[in-house]
């Protein structure tokens, strides 16, 4: 896949939280998505896997607080950006006693498998970010019962 090199410049207010970049180029035409569209590659040499999401004015990446900070930079500031399509895919490591929880039951394992990489991704984070046990096991619990009952993360 052919990379994309160019600069940009950070859009968000200076000491924000948020920082997103806009290519420079009509991305629907280079990669031939027009929603959201899987991207890799670097900013200021660290590297990334993220999306571009069309925001109505253009696609845009958010450059979170992790990236900014392994690249080096902050919103306003001018950074320098490789990017290609991410044709692989794309998965949540499942930590190993979440994994048989979920796999104990049939539908739960089967509404788990049809979840987005990105609510899999939230759900593990809520549950792996929890201090007290309590708070751990009931994140699970919730989780559960919303795969067993068709819900999707609030």
């Amino acid at each position: 896949m052919k990379q994309h090199k160019f600069k940009a410049k950070l859009v968000g207010q200076p000491g924000s939280e948020v920082a997103a970049l806009k290519p420079p180029f009509d991305v629907a035409a280079v990669f031939g998505r027009k929603g959201r569209v899987p991207v890799k590659g670097t900013i200021n040499g660290c590297a990334f896997r993220s999306s571009l999401m069309n925001m109505g004015e253009g696609h845009m990446m958010v450059v979170n607080a992790q990236l900014r900070a392994g690249a080096q930079c902050k919103a306003g500031d001018t950074v320098t950006v490789v990017m290609e399509l991410d044709e692989e895919k794309r998965t949540v490591e499942v930590p190993p006693d979440l994994k048989k929880i979920i796999d104990r039951d049939p539908q739960t394992r089967e509404a788990w498998r049809k979840l987005s990489f990105t609510h899999q991704k939230e759900y593990v984070r809520e549950i792996e970010s929890a201090k007290r046990i309590e708070t751990r096991e009931k994140r699970i619990a919730a989780m559960l019962d919303a795969l067993r009952n068709g819900r999707r993360k609030k």
